[in-house]
């Protein structure tokens, strides 16, 4: 196989992976059992129908950034702008250009859970999700006790995940 055609396989490799990184809260989300249970008897309203803490998914948004960042810093980004130009630019707007590149995918990937998921369970007189409140009765409930349909599920889980996607990025923000 020639170098360019090893290059341009490891770019877009690359590429793919990172996308599939920093959409993946809209995937397993977007695709019931494929990581989170469909059985809602098994998992905690208090936990957002998600058998982890939010700890947990915290440090998994800010994994899979920083990975995605650098598979994007490394093989993808030299690629668009080419190796020699991205050598040129100083460290700074490197990591400028790899932040910009990373907040767009993960926004845009927040946006369309937002839109598709959570905005029609949105009532401007009631709030979001206001017949699941954890607080009403001081009681640990399951999803299921709760009176959480699947689709209620999956909203009320993307709403905890692009929390924690958009507390990644503005974390990578300050860091920037």
């Amino acid at each position: 196989m020639p170098l360019d055609a090893f290059g341009t396989a490891k770019t877009a490799l690359a590429f793919t992976l990172s996308v599939l990184l920093l959409c993946s809260s809209a995937i397993v989300v977007i695709l019931p059992s494929f990581v989170y249970t469909s059985d809602l008897s098994t998992v905690f309203l208090a936990d957002n129908c998600i058998s982890a803490t939010q700890q947990t998914i915290f440090v998994f948004s800010m994994l899979k950034l920083l990975i995605a960042g650098v598979l994007v810093s490394v093989c993808v980004i030299p690629a668009i702008f080419g190796h020699a130009r991205w050598q040129h630019l100083d460290s700074l707007k490197q990591r400028k250009l790899v932040g910009f590149f990373v907040k767009i995918l993960v926004r845009s990937s927040c946006a369309v859970q937002i839109v598709t998921l959570i905005a029609p369970r949105f009532d401007l007189d009631l709030g979001l999700f206001s017949h699941f409140n954890v607080k009403d009765e001081h009681i640990v409930h399951t999803c299921e006790d709760a009176g959480m349909t699947l689709g209620d599920a999956l909203a009320f889980r993307a709403w905890s995940l692009v929390r924690h996607d958009m507390m990644a990025v503005m974390v990578w923000e300050l860091a920037f």
